[in-house]
């Protein structure tokens, strides 16, 4: 996909962050969260992106075509002092937009991120066995 940006989120991007969300946790495969248990506002994500924002050692990213959110990525640092070092990595792509490297920028911004951040020298992820698109992902 051509002409791809990847931006740090803002709040305007929350509606459309929220959709993907849910569509991919509907998707029912690869997500701890099933869609049924998936309650987040649209004000709450608002205050979240708010939060990354303000954040030393987190950040919340998106992958836009013009306007459109096509998927998101964000680093999570940790809270207490022993883990401000270590940031946790999640990451969603609409299903319209897998297998065009959406995802491999945003993992690439992700990763580019964390090595200009004074704070953060770990990112770390969970991800399912079976779930092999997503452990290429990772692992090139």
């Amino acid at each position: 996909m051509s002409d791809i940006r990847i931006v740090v989120a803002r709040t305007l991007d929350a509606l459309p962050i929220l959709q993907i969300h849910r569509e991919v946790l509907e998707e029912d495969r690869y997500f701890v969260t099933s869609a049924e248990e998936f309650h987040e506002s649209m004000e709450t994500r608002e205050e979240k992106l708010r939060a990354y924002a303000a954040s030393e050692n987190s950040v919340y990213l998106c992958a836009k075509q013009g306007r459109r959110v096509l998927g998101f990525v964000f680093l999570t640092g940790g809270a207490l002092a022993r883990a401000r070092h270590s940031a946790k990595l999640e990451i969603m792509v609409t299903p319209k937009a897998r297998g065009k490297g959406v995802g491999k920028q945003l993992m690439e911004a992700a990763i580019s991120w964390a090595e200009t951040n004074p704070i953060v020298t770990r990112i770390g992820l969970n991800v399912f066995s079976d779930n092999t698109h997503a452990i290429a992902l990772y692992t090139h």
